[in-house]
């Protein structure tokens, strides 16, 4: 019997090593793919177009219009990015890239706001409250061994570049294959 329960417990700890593994690969493709090459610069251009007096103008407004006009965004962001999932699940993969394109604007819009606005967004305590559950797990998963691992390699095919990006994918998959097998 006891023999059983240690086999649940091995396939326990290979589930979660596999369910947080795939948090850190999506939080990872997130963070690299759609924030940094996508998000952060849509924001920098909002930055620009934008007026002065459209910014003096919603950070007077009292804060619960400022967090409506930042929820709406990204509520519908947010819609957007499940309707995406769907479609591309159908296999209607050129609608599903359209709306998570016009989704990635849609959410430029709300982080353009709340960095225009942090202080009184946070102010809200059910707001703040939030803000703090999302930032422990965005910190939780940067100190991961597997996300410091990933991002490693990452680091090191944008700086050995393409060539060299075969080579490396092989090593580290060789490597992690036989950690997987020490720890059997």
């Amino acid at each position: 019997m006891s023999e059983l329960i240690n086999k649940f417990k091995v396939v326990g700890i290979i589930l979660k090593d596999i369910f947080i593994s795939i948090g850190v690969l999506f939080f990872i493709f997130m963070e690299e793919l759609i924030w940094d090459t996508f998000v952060t610069p849509i924001k920098k251009y909002f930055e620009k177009i934008i007026s002065k007096e459209i910014k003096i103008l919603i950070s007077k407004q009292h804060k619960y219009v400022i967090m409506l006009l930042f929820l709406l965004p990204f509520v519908t962001s947010e819609f957007m990015g499940i309707v995406s999932g769907i479609l591309f699940t159908l296999g209607l993969i050129p609608i599903a890239l359209i709306i998570y394109g016009a989704k990635i604007v849609v959410a430029s819009i709300s982080l353009w706001i709340f960095s225009n606005n942090k202080d009184k967004l946070l102010s809200i305590a059910l707001f703040r409250k939030g803000f703090d559950i999302v930032m422990y797990i965005f910190n939780y998963l940067k100190t991961i061994r597997i996300y410091k691992d990933i991002k490693k390699t990452i680091a090191d095919i944008k700086k050995a570049g393409k060539s060299d990006f075969i080579k490396i994918l092989k090593h580290k998959y060789k490597s992690y294959k036989n950690k997987f097998k020490k720890e059997e």
